[in-house]
């Protein structure tokens, strides 16, 4: 049967006087030690008090608990073990123990006071406090109020799951993307021990594009060899900008500040060019701008005329001035003189005169201006427009058409001749003569001679008399009338010219000659051609190893005149 503590006690005090002769001693001590070297603790945490007897072992003792002057464990009676495990933690309870066994009872140990705190709620800052621009370096940081070691996790978004980050106060973006903008907070974790911290509030991270430079060039490439060229370039938001210029991917900037003039733009200037923002606040640069492309070309224009420069009086032209810039240009039109004032000024590179004057006749020129102050190309080359009468027109138009119809009706006949000398079969032989004849009379019979002369080789005139054979006279002479429409072939046979060349008689060369026949006079209907004279214009053809073979035979297509 277990004792009461008060039973206990009297049966200590009636022992100390029984037979056995003891001197006084002193009850041990008993303390109380806390499972961890530690008195502050937090809300949900557990902890275990142990009791111990000061220089004893603890097997054989009972112990009893109290709590804020309480008897707490065991309500009753003593408990076996050593240790206590309150059902809660709160903040200013004390406690304290004392053991007894079957000979003595221990002293009261001194009293342990825990402390007991809400569990913390971190705090998260962010910097910099405003938004941050793509590139930028952004640091969140985790505080904690507490002396505790601390370890961190942080959160992003609505994922529940921790970022893979270290596990330290801090959080670190070096370059700032779209991607990191997001919610943000953290909770802290206690080294050691089974705590963890309420969840932190939450931040946001806006992360904005850097401000853009905006490029403009004024005049529009491509700009001409010798015009001024002005590029600027402008950021919006923000202040305290300085720009800086650079040309294609070179990072060495040509030129500083926000306006970059050329002065006499040149081949050399061609290329690509771009500026970007700097500062020294946040952000430090901008984005580059877009790179624009600088063309340079010759001033010199090109001066057209459509349909031509030969006109009539009435007729309308138009002049073109090419420069390969197609808009902002004013075109000057000059006539005579280019240092005149200019005859027209023309937004487009077109003048037209609708109808043409003597007096619009002469050289133009055309050069084109743009800008404040002006800017002026070369002038182009001189381009002249002549102007013919309305009376002289009316003279050319008919020579014309009596040329026309004479080489219409010269056509007709050859191709009449052609087709006739395939059906004649007859055959012409030519008896040279030395000088020009004309026969007088004509014979019914079946030959008839023509007196012709030829153009020799040296320029020189040969005569030659042409006698016409026809073998089926009779036949032939009733379908071709009375005149001579056939075309012959003729042997020409050439004389010596009345002027020598010096080479030689050239009498065994073969020779090619139209004959042109002159007019002849008007027979009898029902007779035969008459003799018909004829310049022979003779083309000479070397022969090579063939040119001393004689009577080599020279072929002609005689073509009659008209009676």
């Amino acid at each position: 049967m277990e004792l009461s503590p008060v039973g206990l006690l009297l049966v200590l005090i009636l022992c100390s006087y029984s037979g056995h002769t003891a001197a006084w001693q002193e009850n041990p001590k008993a303390v109380l030690v806390l499972d961890r070297d530690q008195t502050q603790f937090y809300t949900g945490e557990s902890v275990t008090l142990r009791c111990s007897i000061e220089g004893q072992d603890t097997s054989g003792w009972k112990f009893v608990w109290q709590r804020d002057g309480r008897y707490n464990y065991p309500q009753q009676g003593w408990s076996d073990k050593n240790e206590y495990i309150p059902l809660d933690v709160s903040d200013g309870v004390e406690y304290k123990c004392h053991g007894v066994n079957d000979k003595e009872y221990s002293e009261w140990s001194k009293r342990v006071k825990l402390q007991v705190s809400a569990l913390p709620t971190p705090t998260v800052t962010i910097e910099p406090e405003s938004s941050v621009y793509v590139g930028e370096r952004v640091t969140l940081k985790c505080e904690i109020q507490s002396e505790s070691d601390w370890t961190y996790k942080w959160f992003k978004g609505s994922n529940s799951d921790h970022l893979s980050q270290p596990d330290t106060s801090t959080l670190t973006i070096t370059a700032a993307a779209k991607s990191d903008e997001s919610h943000y907070w953290c909770q802290g974790e206690m080294r050691g021990r089974a705590v963890s911290s309420l969840m932190s509030g939450h931040v946001y991270l806006f992360v904005k594009e850097l401000p853009l430079a905006t490029l403009t060039v004024e005049p529009q490439s491509p700009v001409f060899t010798g015009e001024n060229v002005t590029l600027k370039c402008v950021i919006e938001s923000l202040s305290g900008w300085t720009y800086k210029w650079y040309k294609e991917s070179s990072r060495t900037p040509v030129s500083e500040g926000n306006t970059f003039t050329i002065r006499g733009a040149a081949e050399s200037h061609k290329g690509q060019y771009w500026c970007q923002g700097e500062r020294r606040d946040r952000p430090t640069s901008s984005q580059p701008s877009r790179r624009t492309t600088l063309d340079v070309k010759d001033s010199k224009p090109k001066l057209t005329l459509s349909p031509g420069h030969q006109l009539l009086t009435g007729d309308s032209v138009n002049l073109r001035c090419e420069l390969g810039v197609s808009s902002g240009l004013v075109f000057y039109w000059y006539r005579d003189t280019q240092t005149s004032d200019p005859v027209a000024q023309t937004d487009g590179n077109s003048y037209s005169i609708s109808s043409v004057k003597v007096s619009d006749g002469g050289q133009y020129w055309c050069r084109a201006g743009r800008g404040d102050p002006v800017f002026y190309t070369q002038y182009s080359d001189a381009a002249e427009i002549k102007v013919t009468d309305a009376g002289s027109s009316t003279l050319v138009v008919a020579v014309g058409v009596v040329i026309g119809l004479l080489v219409a009706f010269a056509l007709v006949v050859s191709l009449v001749l052609m087709y006739r000398s395939q059906k004649d079969k007859s055959s012409v032989s030519v008896t040279p003569n030395p000088g020009p004849q004309q026969s007088s009379s004509h014979s019914p019979t079946s030959q008839n001679r023509v007196l012709v002369g030829a153009v020799a080789g040296t320029g020189d005139v040969v005569y030659a008399e042409i006698e016409l054979k026809n073998t089926d006279k009779k036949k032939k002479e009733a379908k071709r009338g009375a005149s001579m429409s056939d075309t012959l072939y003729s042997l020409l046979r050439p004389v010596k010219s009345p002027v020598s060349d010096g080479v030689g008689d050239g009498s065994s060369d073969v020779t090619y000659a139209k004959v042109k026949p002159k007019k002849h006079r008007k027979q009898d209907s029902a007779g035969p051609s008459d003799v018909t004279y004829a310049d022979v214009p003779i083309k000479m053809k070397s022969l090579g190893s063939r040119a001393n073979q004689p009577q080599e035979h020279l072929y002609s297509a005689v073509k009659p005149g008209c009676s």
